[in-house]
């Protein structure tokens, strides 16, 4: 593994830090719950992109990002006094970030880009619909085959030691 890394892609624990690629896919994975945000921000109340952002958000969509969302924090609790639940939890990270990923990918063709493509075929929407799919499965397919992204969630600080008391 060190071969392939040069020192600057190790932390102060000497683990593996995300790529760039990676910390953006996972903002990706979590992108519906900062749009909740966007769509609900008081300033926007009386703009039409709050009333298109609530009408494309659903709940089914919000609860696909949790995942991302918990390995977003457990990014940040990656030190060796982090608890169990943060190693589990990163460890298990690609295929959680995978699940939603696909999770996200089943409930958008389905509710969203199916009907749009379906009512109407041919406008100029279909193709950001097509431009937002092909992006997706393009996140999808980074998780799926890069070989840091499995790297960096096979690693995790070692335990902190206790030190022996006198």
């Amino acid at each position: 593994m060190t071969d392939l890394y040069s020192p600057d892609d190790f932390d102060e624990h000497l683990c593996l830090k995300p790529s760039v690629a990676m910390i953006l896919a996972m903002m990706y994975a979590a992108r519906h719950l900062v749009l909740i945000f966007l769509a609900y921000f008081p300033g926007m109340a009386g703009s039409t992109g709050g009333a298109f952002i609530k009408e494309m958000l659903s709940p089914y969509l919000v609860a696909t990002d949790v995942p991302a969302l918990l390995l977003l924090l457990a990014w940040r609790f990656r030190v060796p006094e982090s608890g169990l639940f943060w190693r589990a939890l990163w460890r298990h990270g690609r295929a959680l970030l995978l699940l939603a990923l696909v999770a996200q990918l089943v409930l958008l063709a389905t509710m969203h880009w199916g009907p749009m493509l379906i009512e109407a075929p041919r406008t100029r929407g279909n193709v950001l619909v097509v431009s937002y799919a092909l992006l997706h499965l393009y996140v999808l397919g980074y998780v799926l085959m890069a070989d840091r992204v499995k790297a960096v969630f096979g690693d995790f600080p070692k335990p902190a030691e206790s030190t022996p008391t006198a």
